[in-house]
């Protein structure tokens, strides 16, 4: 389980939040990892609300540096035959991977190429909106660098990201579940649902810096 990073810290209180102190040092420990990157003239600003580019640059820096996945093997291993058709759905995968990596990195040579609508060669998000596209992370249609997130589209992204663009679709639930409430399985299956969790609640970049750090360290 994540920790609960919402703060409430008094202006006037001399004695320093033991939760700043956590954004603190997850933000400079993401920073060492290479994974918080730009943030030279202001600082980590871990107070300031993350945008839909920062978070999924993170993301995308998370992945590409370590092994985190949610996704789990095609079948239970209780036999041989099980373990003969994870390797081979494993083989199947890499061929696939590399394909589509090849396939973006060629598209890539070309001046004009966009990943996205607006993210050109010069954008600092270029590189990482690549990545994710070689990955298979699939963009929301309303995608947008600067739009500031919530809790609710924050977990969604690192499911949808963390599952390399599998929604998770395959999970039945009534058609009477909410779309919240079918996210709050989603995380509670993954071990991934923090306390007070509020689907409207602005996230604060301390907040991602600890959910990553946490996730790396799982």
């Amino acid at each position: 389980m994540l920790l609960n990073v919402s703060v409430f810290f008094h202006p006037y209180n001399s004695k320093i939040s033991a939760k700043i102190i956590e954004f603190q040092d997850a933000g400079e420990q993401l920073k060492a990892m290479g994974i918080v990157k730009g943030y030279k003239a202001y600082g980590l600003e871990e107070d300031k609300i993350i945008t839909e580019g920062e978070l999924l640059a993170l993301l995308s820096r998370t992945l590409g540096k370590s092994e985190i996945s949610l996704n789990h093997k095609i079948v239970s291993e209780t036999n041989w035959f099980d373990r003969f058709v994870n390797h081979m759905y494993d083989a199947y995968t890499d061929i696939k991977s590399k394909i589509v990596e090849y396939y973006y990195k060629f598209l890539s040579i070309f001046p004009d190429y966009q990943p996205l609508p607006g993210v050109k060669k010069d954008s600092w998000f270029f590189k990482d909106a690549l990545y994710l596209k070689i990955r298979g992370y699939k963009f929301p249609d309303d995608f947008s660098l600067y739009k500031e997130i919530n809790e609710r589209e924050l977990y969604s992204m690192l499911l949808d990201t963390l599952s390399l663009g599998d929604n998770n679709e395959d999970i039945s639930v009534p058609t009477s579940v909410s779309s919240d409430d079918k996210l709050k399985i989603l995380l509670v299956m993954h071990g991934l649902l923090p306390d007070n969790f509020q689907t409207n609640k602005p996230v604060k970049r301390g907040e991602v810096f600890n959910v990553i750090l946490n996730l790396i360290e799982r």
